[in-house]
């Protein structure tokens, strides 16, 4: 179904491809480097050094998206297929650089995924632009509950394995993450833009558009409406959003088993 699922091959960020790694598919690259001919065969079509090539398959060290990419181009076309479809149902982790800190990439839009996408455009902090460079880039969340400040928390651990840092502050709880990674990947799957966000939040595109009413709309929706957005409630329950310094003009129609979105972005 489109725009259900999440792969490492379909990133926006192509200039940053290089500076995320992906761990734990050392088997993999053995075999790809076996179809195309060897390890040195490997180095040369991809104009690496056999050196920095050979770390990979021997001594499983992470492999940065955009060479594992151009790996499988070189591929056949049959084979191509069946490693893309391979590494899309793996699970596997992913770094900036050699990075022992690992983050896990989600493979599918769960309920738990869209409502941290709606937190953070919601009530959420992002540093800076991603364009600019490799820098550390942290996004925090302010709550003035600790249910909902370990709610997150546990939803953080359960769907990426990070643990966020916990600061108090006066009258509220600061919970931080400061990883180039995980701002990667919401700049790059759910178009994420650092820095004010206050006139330039829309709804993401992948949970605009996806089918699955049922529960991921939902779930972003829940998250979202209790934060800065300001609703009014008229008949039949349409809570049409009214908050003007929002890019968003879009309505909430509640139906008995489903949210549905529909709206006029900007």
């Amino acid at each position: 179904m489109q725009n259900e699922t999440l792969s490492i091959f379909e990133p926006a960020c192509q200039d940053n491809e290089e500076k995320i790694f992906a761990h734990g598919i050392r088997e993999e690259i053995k075999r790809m480097c076996h179809e195309l001919g060897g390890v040195t065969e490997t180095a040369r079509k991809l104009n690496l050094k056999f050196k920095q090539v050979c770390e990979w398959p021997w001594r499983g060290k992470p492999i940065p998206l955009k060479q594992l990419d151009r790996m499988i181009e070189f591929l056949p076309a049959e084979k191509r297929l069946e490693y893309r479809q391979r590494f899309d149902e793996k699970e596997f982790y992913l770094s900036a650089n050699y990075s022992g800190h690992k983050m896990k990439f989600p493979k599918k839009l769960s309920p738990e995924l869209c409502y941290i996408v709606g937190l953070l455009l919601g009530d959420g902090s992002i540093s800076g632009s991603f364009q600019k460079g490799f820098r550390k880039r942290v996004i925090q969340v302010f709550f003035d509950s600790s249910d909902h400040a370990e709610l997150y928390s546990y939803l953080l651990v359960s769907t990426f394995a990070l643990k966020p840092k916990k600061y108090p502050r006066r009258g509220c709880v600061c919970l931080s993450i400061s990883s180039f990674v995980f701002h990667w990947f919401f700049c790059t799957y759910f178009g994420f833009i650092g820095g004010k966000k206050a006139d330039r939040i829309i709804i993401p595109d992948r949970i605009f558009q996806t089918q699955n009413t049922d529960l991921t709309k939902p779930a972003f929706a829940g998250c979202l409406i209790p934060t800065d957005l300001a609703f009014q409630a008229p008949d039949r329950f349409v809570m049409p959003v009214q908050a003007a310094k929002y890019s968003i003009k879009s309505a909430l129609y509640w139906k008995p088993k489903a949210f549905v979105l529909s709206a006029a972005r900007d």
